[in-house]
């Protein structure tokens, strides 16, 4: 009896010859490995082609994310310019009012950089030449930073100035801007010999003459301290 072979007998109709297939032990076995081999070998390239495919499409979801990103950074940065130059406006106008209205000059804030070195914008504008997104984020992050401070000192310059005007306002509001009555001037304000006493004293006021029931405004805001 041969033990190395494999016979496979294949019957056909009865008038067809019997078929006698005769194959090696070791040449099935090896057959067996290459066909076990072929079907590993197809699924570990399907399911690395599987992956390939899945990161290919992350790689396309984090490219579209990073472009989404990328945008909204030069958004923000050219925000964060505005508004620099909307506190730069506030500034200029606090100036001014304050030269008008012949005060002090406000609070001033620190700059962040240093003299002669760039400017945050020009930082800005070369981070986004370079494509430096982290640079960049970093460097808007300094800028919120220092627009917040600025703005704080500038929201404290604008109260004070409120502050003051409006007292100047209680002050002018007060102060006689028209003449009370039509008359004649009989004593002027300032230092003047006392008609009753003869001495030199300051006269607070001016002395208008005119006839009797002639009409009286008030001149400002105020009140009737004496009547005589």
């Amino acid at each position: 009896m041969d033990h190395d072979h494999i016979t496979i007998l294949i019957f056909g109709h009865k008038t067809s010859k019997t078929r006698h297939l005769k194959f090696r032990k070791k040449t099935i076995k090896i057959g067996l490995y290459l066909l076990a081999f072929a079907i590993l070998s197809v699924t570990f390239f399907f399911c690395d082609y599987i992956q390939v495919k899945k990161k290919a499409y992350e790689v396309a979801q984090l490219r579209q994310q990073t472009e989404i990103q990328r945008s909204q950074i030069h958004f923000f940065s050219s925000k964060i310019e505005e508004m620099e130059k909307q506190i730069s406006r506030l500034k200029d106008f606090d100036k001014r009012i304050r030269i008008i209205a012949n005060l002090e000059k406000g609070q001033e804030t620190a700059p962040f950089i240093g003299m002669g070195g760039p400017s945050p914008s020009d930082l800005r504008e070369k981070l986004k030449g370079e494509k430096d997104e982290k640079g960049l984020v970093q460097q808007m992050k300094i800028d919120v930073d220092r627009l917040q401070s600025e703005a704080a000192s500038q929201e404290v310059s604008l109260s004070e100035l409120e502050k003051v005007l409006q007292s100047k306002q209680e002050i002018l509001a007060h102060t006689p801007s028209v003449w009370p009555v039509q008359g004649w001037v009989t004593s002027d304000f300032g230092f003047r010999t006392n008609p009753f006493t003869g001495l030199t004293q300051m006269h607070e006021g001016i002395d208008i003459s005119n006839r009797m029931g002639t009409i009286v405004v008030s001149p400002g805001n105020g009140f009737v301290s004496d009547i005589g």
